[in-house]
């Protein structure tokens, strides 16, 4: 009898060895159309608040989050690819001395001024992704950078402190879909319906908005007490009470600092948190926190590898959008006989050419808005996929488990199935003699003899 073969690998568990593989499959989510449409619309909510802020309360130009602007589908278009980043779609800048269109500047004549409004922000030529002035560079995070390193107005305060409330209310919602829909996903291999996940949203969503406040409240309850003891700083004796106690003050500080790391770090795996497990944000905080702290190094690998191939698929999505623009203009051009993005460009048409050629530029800026939502799905899908690779690492939860909502059942208007009657007395059989008649035999009698019902 031959001995069975020893030592030979049958059977190689790829998912249990490389567990962070789950981040390839990232970018075919992240570019599908529900997402993509649903990133696009929360991109588009947020700056239309931003904008309407603007015109309300009127901020100081250092603390205002996006560029003011006369026009605000304009606004809209310019600042979606400028948040994202300087982005170039197509091939390399015009050489030294040539503009955009392609016309040589003249030598003594002097430079060509850099567009100052969102329309002259937004030229389609070449098919490219343009951004909006260079003055316009760090509009995002310059209110941060203002708040913390000067004072302003309370009218400045309360703009930012909106902006910022309306900008977490509505990725509340649409992170929350895209979140419930990435975990599902990557870890029941299931996918789920969206009207389910948009449900899941809207009664999570108090969740979702609240976790990442909650830290902002334990920053300020920390600082009150050092706000106080700076109160001390205004006389001598005072200062010699303030440094008494400012070792109390570090360690409220130390406090700060940790609640402030976390957050920074951790607020995407808050929400990844309650898509994954149907909890609340007290729940989504815990694990955030521990997460973080806990394997940061891990945390921090899986980071790196998911930028990286979030960075490639940022370079497909964008190249095949600016081919996209390319060779829409190119083929147009068959047609019309020059150039037809400079076409577009030139506003002295008439009344209806300008309306043609608002419309041709506004489905433009749609494919624009469709390749930086990429990077905002990408962002939520791969936040995603990060939690359940730290839940496994800490929790020791198999990748494959994730919080699924059962069914209602649906009522039933059909008949229930006969049952016997149990309780029924069988009737008597009727003996009957050799010809088929009755048997001859005493007859009941009395009250209990029960009547025929043939008779």
């Amino acid at each position: 009898m031959a001995e069975p073969e020893q030592g030979m690998v049958r059977q190689i568990a790829w998912k249990e060895i490389f567990p962070w593989g789950i981040l390839v499959r990232c970018f075919r989510l992240a570019i599908s159309a529900q997402v993509l449409i649903l990133m696009a619309v929360g991109l588009t909510l947020t700056t239309l608040g931003w904008g309407l802020l603007n015109l309300v309360l009127s901020p100081s130009p250092d603390w205002c989050v996006i560029p003011k602007t006369q026009c605000p589908w304009l606004w809209i278009v310019s600042w979606v690819p400028e948040q994202m980043g300087s982005v170039n779609l197509c091939m390399s800048p015009p050489p030294p001395g040539q503009t955009e269109t392609g016309t040589k500047q003249p030598k003594n004549s002097a430079p060509l001024p850099s567009a100052s409004s969102a329309e002259e922000a937004l030229p389609e030529t070449s098919g490219r992704l343009t951004t909006v002035p260079a003055s316009g560079g760090g509009q995002w995070w310059r209110p941060l950078c203002t708040a913390l390193t000067g004072t302003g107005s309370l009218k400045d305060w309360l703009y930012l402190i909106l902006a910022w409330l309306w900008k977490l209310a509505v990725w509340a919602f649409f992170g929350a879909v895209v979140t419930r829909m990435a975990v599902v996903r990557l870890a029941a291999e299931e996918r789920l319906d969206l009207a389910k996940a948009l449900r899941f949203a809207q009664q999570k969503w108090p969740s979702y908005f609240a976790a990442p406040l909650f830290p902002f409240l334990g920053m300020f309850l920390a600082g009150l007490p050092i706000a106080i003891l700076g109160l001390f700083l205004k006389f001598g004796f005072g200062i010699l009470i303030a440094g008494l106690l400012w070792p109390l003050a570090l360690l409220a500080g130390v406090m700060i600092m940790i609640l402030l790391l976390g957050l920074v770090f951790g607020w995407p795996l808050m929400w990844t948190t309650i898509s994954a497990e149907g909890t609340d944000c007290f729940d989504a905080l815990s694990r955030s926190y521990a997460y973080v702290f806990q394997r940061p190094l891990r945390y921090l690998f899986y980071a790196v590898v998911a930028g990286l191939l979030g960075l490639l698929g940022w370079i497909l999505v964008s190249q095949f959008a600016a081919g996209v623009i390319q060779m829409t203009y190119w083929c147009a051009g068959w047609g019309y006989g020059d150039n037809a993005a400079e076409l577009v460009q030139q506003p002295d048409s008439g009344l209806l050419a300008n309306v043609g050629k608002l419309l041709i530029r506004f489905w433009v800026a749609c494919v624009k808005l469709g390749a930086v939502s990429y990077l905002v799905a990408y962002f939520w899908v791969a936040a995603s996929a990060i939690y359940l690779l730290l839940r496994y690492d800490v929790d020791a939860t198999e990748m494959d488990e994730v919080y699924l909502e059962e069914e209602a059942e649906q009522p039933s208007y059909a008949m229930p199935p006969l049952k016997p009657d149990v309780s029924a007395t069988p009737a008597r059989p009727t003996d009957t003699g050799a010809g088929g008649s009755p048997a001859s035999g005493p007859e009941p009698s009395g009250p209990a003899a029960a009547p025929n019902p043939q008779e």
